[in-house]
């Protein structure tokens, strides 16, 4: 039986122990294309850099080594939140309830109980799928509602449609035009020629003129119902068009009104980074929980975690955190593809001309001074998310 193919897929190892870096590897490497070791943790940035990983497994010989590890590489690099990535930290027994409640906070994303080894060796390998299959998902998966999603890009094709069907709108209505042209054209060469016979009538042969209301009959009875019947000819296609016209974007235009109604019920995104649980409860406190939908983080480290399967519609961020302020995290959140376009609003217990100044050559949008109010949070929201 041939070999099993392997999955193309970038493992990283991350630990300080020789021994557990070849044991992971051995039981990684049949089933995964490159399982990268590193047993330095200096060279943190640098190795993850060089070869972003998938799957990031911390191997650490306890869990605060592996928590510190990890929020060293996400404060020194500034590429680790343009690199989508999950990350399995290994435990012991004595570790799982901890490991548990790391992952439940969001600071790693799944753990495995390594220490001591077990009957369950490919539970390692059964928690690397699952982290592929998690980030092949959030690739699939557009960041706004499959629904939503499906209505707008009816929106589009309703868009090509009606140009398609406005060209060719164009051309009936140029035919019926050049119809109408001609039929005038014909009445008036008819009308002339009876002028001239009446003309003549009334100086020279009072018969003409019994011979010129028979005329008049015929040409009522005969040539200008041929022309009018050739004028509604040519109308017919552009009634056609109408009917077609509707009958085609019928069910476009039924999306579009689902489309609005869907609408009343989407709720914007707000992000908030703030190292301060007062703000956190007082701006969850003036927001409506029914128009828009919070998540907080506690500092940027969380924030580019939560920010790696969501994206929100607008960040409120707190110019002075421990550890990376917003000033200086704003610039690297402007370089994920995602951020690039959203709203940033500065919180800061200073408004002098400097800190709104650095606050906006670093990206920000617009910026609020603390304390604030509720009509003040809401004013600004509405402003940018119109």
């Amino acid at each position: 039986m041939p070999p099993a193919k392997k999955i193309p897929a970038t493992i990283m190892i991350v630990t300080d122990d020789h021994n557990d870096a070849t044991i992971i590897g051995k039981q990684l490497a049949p089933e995964f294309e490159h399982v990268l070791l590193s047993l330095d943790p200096e060279q943190r940035v640098g190795f993850f850099e060089l070869r972003p990983p998938d799957v990031l497994v911390l191997a650490f010989k306890t869990l605060s080594k592996s928590e510190q590890f990890y929020l060293e590489l996400y404060r020194l690099s500034e590429k680790i939140h343009l690199q989508p990535h999950r990350t399995i930290v290994l435990c012991n027994k004595l570790g799982v309830q901890d490991a548990y409640e790391l992952c439940r906070k969001a600071v790693f994303d799944d753990y495995v109980m390594f220490w001591p080894m077990t009957y369950d060796v490919p539970r390692l390998r059964m928690s690397v799928h699952n982290a592929l299959r998690e980030q092949q998902a959030l690739k699939r998966t557009p960041p706004v509602l499959g629904e939503f999603a499906r209505q707008a890009r009816s929106i589009v094709g309703l868009e090509e449609l009606l140009q398609q069907q406005a060209s060719e709108g164009d051309r009936h209505i140029a035919s019926v035009d050049d119809a109408v042209t001609l039929a005038e054209q014909s009445i008036g060469s008819a009308l002339d020629h009876l002028h001239r016979r009446a003309d003549q009538a009334a100086h020279d042969d009072p018969e003409a003129l019994q011979s010129l209301q028979e005329d008049i009959a015929q040409l009522k009875q005969n040539e200008l119902r041929e022309y009018f019947k050739g004028l509604t000819e040519a109308v017919r296609p552009v009634r056609r068009w109408a009917e077609q016209l509707q009958h085609d974007c019928t069910p476009h235009i039924e999306s579009a009104r689902a489309l609005k109604a869907m609408v009343k019920d989407v709720r914007p995104r707000i992000l908030l980074i703030d190292d301060d649980e007062f703000v956190h409860k007082t701006v969850a406190h003036q927001l409506e929980p029914s128009a828009y939908e919070l998540t907080v983080a506690y500092d940027v480290t969380e924030a580019l975690r939560i920010l790696r399967d969501t994206t929100p519609d607008l960040v409120l961020l707190d110019i002075l955190m421990p550890g990376i302020s917003g000033v200086q995290a704003l610039p690297r959140f402007r370089k994920m593809p995602a951020l690039e376009k959203i709203p940033f609003v500065m919180l800061t217990g200073k408004s002098d001309k400097h800190t709104v100044q650095v606050s906006l050559k670093a990206g920000a949008n617009d910026f609020i001074a603390k304390p604030f109010d509720r009509a003040t949070l809401l004013t600004k929201l509405d402003k940018l998310l119109g």
